[in-house]
Parts: structure tokens; sequence; C-alpha cells
């Protein structure tokens, strides 16, 4: 059985079906009772809450970047920022 860091088991894997399409992975993932799924390459319409997410966190970076006067090499700790933030924000989805 597959687990994260955090002790919680994969239940269903969705990627675009580009690099996790090996017959291999496919196998590891049906041994481990994990469903696989795939969209089609280029069409952000079947993941449409996955994108809506990395719009509002690349949202929050070019704010806190452009109001701290940052240049965009802290790009990467300004992600960081905003997850953390993000993720500690109530909302209907974690509530």
């Amino acid at each position: 059985m597959v687990k994260t860091q955090h002790n919680a088991v994969i239940k269903c894997f969705r990627c675009e079906g580009g690099e996790y399409t090996s017959y291999k992975f496919s196998e590891l993932l049906a041994y481990d009772g994990t469903i696989h799924q795939t969209s089609c390459t280029d069409t952000p319409q079947q993941k449409g809450v996955a994108e809506r997410k990395h719009r509002h966190i690349v949202e929050t970076v070019r704010s806190l970047l452009l109001s701290a006067s940052f240049p965009s090499e802290f790009w990467g700790e300004a992600i960081l920022t905003a997850v953390h933030a993000i993720n500690r924000i109530p909302s209907s989805v974690t509530s």
C-alpha cells in the first residue's frame, strides 16, 4: 500500500498521460490498489480545480513580490510563503 509522509493512503492517481503511463507504473498502482486515471493532454478543462488553485497561488505570489518590491529571484520563497498562508485560511473545502 502506498502511503504519503502523513500516512494517508493514495486511493487515486490522476495525471495527463505523459510520463506516468508505463506498464510497470500502472502495474505498481494496481498492485497497491490505487486507481490510475489519465486525462487528455492540453485539456485544462478536465482539471479545473487544480488549474484554479494554481492560478490562485501564482496571483498570490505576484502580489507578495510586488507589494514588497522584491525581485523575481525570491519567487521560490514567495511560493512557499503563499502556499503556507493559503493552507491556513479556513475554507469550505478544508472544513
